[in-house]
């Protein structure tokens, strides 16, 4: 009977030092938010290749032809971005929810969605540009939103 109860009570403190053990492991390797967006962002040092854009919900993919954008950690680079997209610059999250980022040039980004190999975001552009020797524009005012697919 001894033996039970002493079998018992090892049996208990094992038990709450298990439980312990893997309570203080699960919060040691949970990230935040930002870390996880950043991470999928990232993407293995993949790129995001534009697969529609509208500006004000009007079909502007035309002008994004082979539109490519790569997340660094705070860095971003892009091809064919037009003038709405700089070659290069860095970003940072507006929150800690990490729904948003502002880039260096002060346009806040709106990530309307980030799931697997798609990406949706969007912002206001705020002035209608045209190229003087070519008499086209360049780019037009309005809210862009842009949907991207990684390529690996």
């Amino acid at each position: 009977m001894k033996n039970l109860k002493s079998l018992k009570l090892l049996i208990g403190v094992f038990l709450i030092i298990q439980a312990a053990l893997m309570t203080s492991c699960k919060s040691e390797t949970e990230l935040t938010q930002k870390e996880l967006v950043t991470a999928q962002l990232v993407a293995d040092g993949d790129s995001w290749g534009v697969e529609n854009v509208t500006v004000d919900d009007v079909d502007e993919s035309g002008s994004f032809n082979n539109f490519s954008i790569k997340f660094e950690d705070k860095k971003f680079t892009t091809v064919n971005g037009g003038v709405v997209w700089p070659p290069s610059g860095t970003w940072s999250f507006t929150s800690e929810e990490a729904t948003a980022f502002t880039r260096d040039d002060g346009i806040k980004v709106l990530i309307e969605s980030l799931v697997g190999d798609q990406l949706s975001i969007s912002f206001e552009w705020a002035e209608t540009t045209l190229d003087a020797e070519g008499g086209r524009i360049t780019s037009r005012k309005g809210k862009h939103k842009f949907k991207f697919k990684r390529k690996r």
